[in-house]
């Protein structure tokens, strides 16, 4: 992780992750401890503009539910809906396991929702995934077309949320 302060400062942190509490009533048994490994005085990460990018992932979600919708896939439809209405509400309404992301105030007011919305939308990897499925012919063109269009801004959006940290100097 890049953190980078309003003097122009930069530090790389690493995580390491360790189970804690295998008991824990909440079931959240690991513990993450970060250490810096260097720190340096210039910085390649940009704060990006959140308006665009939620603007974007609006538009890419709406064809990916549209297409879901038509293929009758009632349980992604169901992701991409919430991640609409989080975008909408422009993160009152949060769907995301996650909630505590970043404390509150770090980031800009958009940012939380467009990392909540991320999280309802995120259908790719592990079994029974989004990208586990097939279809027949225009319909995979079109699967194909709106699951990259997809990927794509959900890497960009988390990027660009996470990252708008580093205007905190700024507010």
């Amino acid at each position: 992780m890049e953190a980078v302060r309003p003097n122009g400062k930069h530090a790389v942190w690493m995580s390491r992750w360790e189970v804690w509490d295998r008991n824990a009533p909440d079931r959240r048994i690991w513990r993450v401890s970060y250490g810096r490994v260097s720190e340096r005085r210039s910085s390649t990460a940009r704060v990006a503009d959140l308006e665009s990018l939620a603007g974007r992932f609006r538009s890419g979600l709406a064809d990916i539910r549209r297409f879901s919708s038509q293929q009758e896939c009632g349980a992604f439809t169901a992701c991409f809906s919430k991640a609409i209405e989080t975008l909408d509400t422009r993160g009152e309404k949060r769907h995301g396991y996650h909630q505590d992301l970043a404390p509150d105030g770090c980031l800009p007011a958009l940012a939380p929702g467009l990392l909540d919305a991320s999280q309802s939308a995120w259908v790719f990897g592990g079994m029974g995934s989004w990208n586990d499925m097939a279809f027949a012919g225009e319909a995979q063109i079109e699967y194909d077309r709106t699951s990259q269009q997809l990927f794509l801004i959900l890497t960009e959006v988390i990027q660009g949320a996470t990252n708008a940290s580093c205007a905190a100097g700024d507010r």
